[in-house]
């Protein structure tokens, strides 16, 4: 990539490459199936400016040009996405072209505009996404009234139509018989989701999966005695070791850590006490990263709707141990829950569950502040299920 705001790149007459998988005439029924690439010169604006298509601002004119009878160098159907590389720098992504191709000059947007976005994005901390079948976009489970375990699969893209849903559809049976059921990535050391769940005894067992979306070698008890917790979250990296860690809350407002040993076991079977005075709040989020800079947080809610954020200092203490407001007005949801990306931008969403039964999605920055703080519906008829996770 180039530099933020460079416009070298783009001067009349510059060599710039392209490359896609395209068709190599308008008259193909099909794109091909082989990776092509071909010189071309970048052009005026004048030679593309359309009314209402084309936006000198944004947008880059390249191509050769040429007849129906001498066709020139451009993109075809099918090679939109592809790069425009100048000097070994790609400052260009394919927009679109007239047909047939190869006569006019083809449409491109100019992608040093957004170089500073691009480094942002690659330099900011891997989220943990709610992934249950290895396909990288985040999923949402949930249960009904007959103890079926649901799947929803996420599209990746919150502008798909369906609020960035793909499908659902049951998965597995005879999970009424737990009072919770929640998901952790990579308990055992191998970079796959698992679940756990707990009996009204305080049984707790784990349910390991293949990291595509089936379960293996059946139900595990790797505990008991958590009937006797209020609350209980997950984190991916609470010490900074890489591993996860169970959050639970005692009767008396205490907050204690159970750390995976990273091979299904517990690092601290006893557990380990990292706070008091939590009984002020009704539920528990851990969003992971949520200001961007590695460090996991933990959000609760007030009895009066009001989150607060509790940021680990990345080894199992505080940076803020009295919270910080980043919210009001949330008590009327039912159900919170922070899967990682749900829209597809590589930021961290938050999506409630309101007393409607409508998902609601609210956007961040990726760094601690919100894009929406509004919210949209997304989705509606979440009262067929008594749990979503």
């Amino acid at each position: 990539m180039g530099n933020q705001g460079d416009q070298v790149p783009y001067a009349v007459g510059t060599t710039g490459v392209i490359a896609g998988y395209g068709k190599t005439s308008s008259d193909d029924a099909l794109s091909d199936s082989r990776l092509r690439k071909a010189t071309v010169p970048m052009r005026s604006d004048a030679d593309c400016n359309v009314t209402g298509l084309y936006y000198p601002a944004e947008m880059i004119c390249a191509g050769t040009g040429g007849t129906e009878t001498n066709l020139g160098s451009d993109t075809c159907n099918g090679d939109s996405g592809g790069p425009l590389v100048v000097g070994g720098k790609q400052v260009g992504v394919t927009s679109w072209g007239f047909r047939p191709c190869g006569v006019y000059p083809g449409y491109y947007v100019r992608l040093n505009n957004y170089v500073n976005v691009v480094k942002a994005d690659f330099t900011r901390p891997p989220l943990i996404n709610a992934d249950w079948t290895g396909d990288g976009h985040t999923d949402l489970m949930s249960r009904d009234a007959a103890g079926d375990l649901w799947l929803h699969y996420g599209s990746g893209f919150g502008n798909n139509g369906y609020g960035g849903f793909y499908m659902s559809r049951p998965i597995s049976s005879g999970w009424s018989g737990f009072s919770r059921i929640f998901r952790v990535y990579n308990w055992n050391g191998d970079n796959k989701p698992s679940i756990f769940a707990m009996r009204p005894n305080g049984e707790l067992y784990r349910y390991d999966t293949d990291g595509a979306g089936k379960f293996v070698g059946g139900a595990k008890l790797i505990g008991t005695g958590w009937q006797n917790f209020t609350a209980l979250m997950v984190t991916n990296n609470w010490v900074g070791n890489n591993r996860p860690s169970l959050l639970v809350r005692r009767s008396n407002g205490e907050l204690v850590r159970y750390t995976s040993n990273g091979a299904g076991g517990w690092e601290n079977p006893r557990g380990v006490l990292i706070g008091t005075g939590w009984n002020t709040f009704n539920l528990f989020l851990t969003p992971g990263a949520w200001k961007g800079d590695g460090r996991e947080v933990i959000i609760g809610r007030t009895s009066v709707g009001e989150l607060k954020l509790y940021q680990s200092d990345g080894a199992g203490g505080w940076t803020n141990p009295k919270g910080d407001l980043i919210g009001s007005g949330w008590g009327g949801f039912t159900n919170i829950i922070t899967p990682g990306d749900w829209d597809g931008d590589n930021m961290v969403d938050m999506l409630g569950v309101n007393s409607l039964h409508q998902m609601r999605i609210y956007t961040t920055n990726g760094y601690g502040q919100w894009l929406d703080a509004k919210g949209k519906t997304i989705s509606t008829d979440w009262d067929y299920f008594n749990l979503v996770f």
